[in-house]
């Protein structure tokens, strides 16, 4: 038996982005910049990723990020959706990419990761933004800001045609028993 009369039933749920800055000391910020550029391409372009990446797992690969993502993981407590009894967030992945003049996103969402992020390393207004599919929003990055968001929420990059290369720390959390 085949079901009869499917209905395809669109809600406008609450969704949050939140944005906030890392700021990191500027001999930090060029260790972590020339890491990304030291581990160049991982990927080929094998992913929704059409630019520069490491493999999902960088901190596997240098332990430079180490700060970043500690801070990163240590703010999950100030997004909305963080309250979760006998839950704990865990990283599940974390690379790093390098937009250069005409790399782009494909549009993607990071099921089954519960929060996803991105941290710019190095951007400035001519930086190609995040995009957040089929809503009205889009994020103008700048160096030391990160985002999170729900990784359900489709999301692409544009075309970068920026002065300079657009850098990111991007990873996915999981939600895990305690």
């Amino acid at each position: 038996m085949s079901p009869k009369k499917i209905h395809i039933h669109h809600i406008m749920a609450p969704r949050s982005v939140v944005t906030f800055d890392i700021d990191l000391d500027h001999a930090y910020q060029k260790q972590c910049i020339d890491k990304a550029y030291e581990i160049g391409d991982n990927m080929g372009g094998a992913t929704n990723v059409k630019a520069s990446m490491s493999t999902y797992h960088v901190y596997e690969q240098t332990d430079v990020y180490n700060k970043i993502l500690t801070d990163i993981t240590n703010s999950l407590i100030y997004a909305p959706w963080a309250e979760v009894n006998n839950y704990v967030y865990t990283l599940e992945s974390a690379w790093v990419s390098i937009y250069r003049d005409g790399d782009h996103t494909i549009s993607h969402r990071h099921f089954p990761a519960v929060i996803s992020f991105c941290y710019y390393l190095k951007a400035d207004e001519s930086s190609a933004p995040l995009v957040f599919d089929k809503t009205n929003l889009s994020i103008q990055p700048k160096s030391g800001l990160c985002v999170l968001f729900d990784g359900s929420l489709i999301h692409s990059v544009p075309k970068h045609e920026g002065k300079q290369d657009r850098l990111i720390l991007a990873g996915n959390y999981l939600l895990v028993t305690k």
